[in-house]
């Protein structure tokens, strides 16, 4: 005799691999979002690095006659993170040209997150800056 009675919804086989389908699926995508949020934070650190980097570099070619040769560090505050800098001016051997060496790290990790050089052109004392072209 054949049943008449037809099956409705789902075994307890198959909605067991479901949940373990979808609970695989959902862990790889807390994983990622984790991930991403890491990386966006990585790229905000060396961006906010990258602007004080900028700063020191600036203010020493704003006024190359007030910084003196040698090493200086500071520690500064960019939106909340704290940067340590240290910028290094040293001469190249040629007449009043110098070489200068920005790098900026960080705080907490001590990694070292931007490093920016140039060379300047101090003026000599007594001698008056000659005029650009």
């Amino acid at each position: 005799m054949m049943s008449t009675r037809t099956q409705q919804g789902f075994t307890l086989v198959e909605v067991l691999v479901a949940l373990g389908v979808f609970s695989i699926a959902a862990m790889a995508l807390a994983h990622l979002g984790n991930e991403s949020l890491m990386g966006a934070r990585q790229v905000s650190q060396r961006f906010l690095a990258s602007v004080e980097a900028d700063n020191v570099m600036a203010e020493t070619l704003v006024r190359p006659d007030a910084v003196a040769p040698g090493i200086e560090t500071g520690r500064t505050v960019q939106r909340g993170r704290e940067f340590d800098w240290n910028r290094t001016i040293v001469s190249t051997g040629r007449d009043s040209l110098f070489a200068v060496t920005v790098l900026v790290s960080d705080v907490q990790t001590g990694q070292q997150l931007v490093s920016r050089q140039t060379l300047i052109r101090k003026p000599v004392k007594g001698q008056a800056e000659e005029p650009e072209e």
